[in-house]
């Protein structure tokens, strides 16, 4: 290894080789601090996008919670009411009904097609 190492050293070529290499090292590594610049930027930006955008669904929930009130306040006078759900449902839940007869037994004749 030794002598492999000082026959290299002694290599015509290698004096010139080395600080292009050195010089493309230092390319490579100033590329990717920029790289991670630009996505450490895209973090924070997405970070502020979401924040913003957390901030004004939170602002519409609100603003949807005062119209309620108006409405459950206004309805009355004018002869309807608002029933509200037995049971909390989720915004993105809609209840289906059933068309099985037996769960176990797959569709039924009169829903299958």
């Amino acid at each position: 290894m030794r002598a492999r190492l000082d026959h290299l050293s002694k290599h015509p070529d290698l004096s010139q080789m080395e600080p292009e290499l050195l010089q493309q090292r230092q390319e490579e590594a100033h590329t990717l601090s920029e790289r991670i610049a630009l996505a450490a930027q895209i973090c924070d930006e997405l970070r502020r996008w979401m924040a913003d955008i957390e901030a004004e669904e939170h602002k519409n929930h609100q603003q949807i919670k005062l119209l309620e009130a108006d409405l459950n306040e206004v309805l009355p006078a004018l002869g309807y009411s608002i029933d509200p759900p037995s049971e909390p449902i989720e915004d993105n839940f809609v209840t289906l009904p059933m068309s099985l007869k037996d769960p176990s037994q797959g569709l039924n004749r009169e829903t299958a097609h």
